[in-house]
């Protein structure tokens, strides 16, 4: 393919994944009640019906079980980001632009400045969420988390995959063909635009990949610190995040420890200190929100912070075969026969396939180092495998669970669906297998939710 040609087909399939933000698809609840949509904007605060006086500032019964302060397993900091952050940014930087005041507002209605209940000015949801919020449409709140999504994944997907391709000592010049491979795949299509934890999680691997490889090849100080900034936001993002970045962390020290043993402790205890030091910070964000949040758990857990380590107290509740069982079990090969190929169809199989020739070649003993392996993909091989096999431990299986693979599995086997090593069919069977997939999850898939859901405020004033 001409690069001209390629360029065009990428740029268009980018325009696409934005396009995708309309979607009407309603892949999973968790879009909502773990990013912070259903938290927010689903709530009911300061609620008084005048029959009990002094009511909880939250309806117990809205806010989504994960965020009690009871089972404290999600952090509050990544609904934060996924969901008010660009909600501030277009209510303060763009909507006025939009739809600016009228005159009567102006002049005669007062209007809130105020963006912080917090009078003591420690952090809270108030200190982001501001009463020019509470104005927004319903589809404001779920369209413009999913345009910040898409520019994430721009960010995070795109241009790590970039240089990781391009860091092979073969690679050709241009647009990889790797990066048209991810472009069109439906789990970036789809899931890469809304605002999963499971979406940030996998942008936080590709960060990691991309930070790990650049830290392997120099010295620098900030490199080290960046990869302990990413793997506590990982964690905290999703307590699975250290299935996956272990194995990439394990071979990297590994590798700077055989250049300089010496250099290697240092950079180990350097990473080491920013994780815990990020992670702290983390667990008092959290602390804050969960005690203050609610008055009537107040008293009872505001002084306790340890309650608040949010991937502990996940690993804890999934670690129950008993808790798993309120949300479904799975065989344990669910992830490898079905979440895998389902995700990402012809990939999935060339990882199988390279899976069987390595275990052949070990039991007849024929397997020798490769030269061509590097630190990047040694590191993608890892992370899929190892964290595949982790995950699949735990009887609860879901494809999402496997979407932070996508960058590395991309990087691995891409140019055998696009590029001089890939069949014809191949390339056939992959616009197939994308193109349906997309269209059933990001249109069809319980299709009628969200826009009924969209409309029920339109409804719910008309008289029966």
């Amino acid at each position: 393919m001409r690069q001209s040609t390629a360029w065009f087909c990428y740029v268009c399939l980018v325009v696409l994944r934005f396009a995708g933000v309309v979607q009407r698809g309603y892949v999973h609840p968790d879009e909502f009640f773990q990013s912070g949509q259903e938290l927010f904007f689903g709530t009911h605060r300061d609620v008084d019906d005048g029959l009990s006086p002094g009511a909880d500032r939250w309806r117990a019964n809205s806010v989504p079980w994960e965020f009690e302060p009871r089972h404290a397993v999600r952090s509050s900091v990544p609904t934060y980001f996924m969901t008010l952050v660009p909600l501030r940014l277009y209510v303060k930087a763009v909507r006025p632009w939009l739809l600016p005041l009228s005159r009567e507002q102006q002049a005669g209605t007062p209007q809130s400045t105020q963006t912080s209940n917090n009078s003591d000015g420690r952090f809270g949801l108030d200190t982001i969420k501001t009463p020019e919020m509470d104005d927004l449409t319903g589809r404001e709140v779920l369209l413009l988390p999913r345009v910040f999504m898409a520019i994430l994944s721009v960010i995070f997907f795109d241009m790590p995959l970039w240089h990781l391709a391009k860091s092979r000592t073969n690679q050709e010049p241009g647009l990889p063909a790797e990066m048209l491979v991810l472009a069109s795949s439906w789990p970036c299509l789809v899931f890469g635009v809304r605002p999963f934890t499971n979406t940030l999680e996998a942008m936080a691997l590709s960060a990691l990949l991309l930070v790990a490889d650049r830290a392997s090849r120099n010295d620098s100080t900030v490199m080290k610190l960046a990869l302990g900034v990413i793997c506590s936001v990982g964690v905290f993002v999703r307590f699975t995040f250290v299935c996956y970045a272990f194995p990439v962390m394990v071979i990297f020290l590994w590798h700077r420890l055989m250049r300089s043993r010496s250099k290697g402790l240092f950079e180990l205890t350097l990473i080491g200190s920013t994780f815990l030091a990020v992670s702290t910070a983390f667990v008092l964000a959290d602390a804050q929100y969960y005690s203050e949040r609610n008055p009537s758990a107040h008293q009872q857990y505001y002084c306790d912070t340890l309650n608040y380590i949010a991937p502990l107290n996940a690993f804890l509740y999934n670690s129950k075969r008993t808790n798993l069982e309120n949300h479904g079990i799975h065989p344990r090969i669910t992830h490898a026969l079905v979440n895998m190929p389902m995700l990402f169809g012809p990939l999935a199989l060339f990882g199988f396939a390279r899976i069987a020739k390595v275990a052949f070649k070990v039991v007849k003993g024929e397997m020798r180092p490769e030269r061509e392996s590097s630190f990047t993909q040694a590191s993608c091989q890892a992370t899929i495998l190892v964290g595949t096999i982790l995950l699949s431990c735990a009887p609860h299986q879901e494809p999402r669970f496997l979407l932070p693979t996508i960058i590395p599995i991309i990087a691995l086997y891409g140019k055998r669906v696009l590029g001089k090593e890939a069949f014809p069919l191949t390339l056939w069977i992959w616009v197939v297998f994308n193109l349906l997939l997309c269209i059933f999850f990001g249109w069809l898939h319980q299709g009628g939710v969200v826009p009924s859901l969209l409309r029920m405020h339109w409804q719910q004033d008309q008289p029966l």
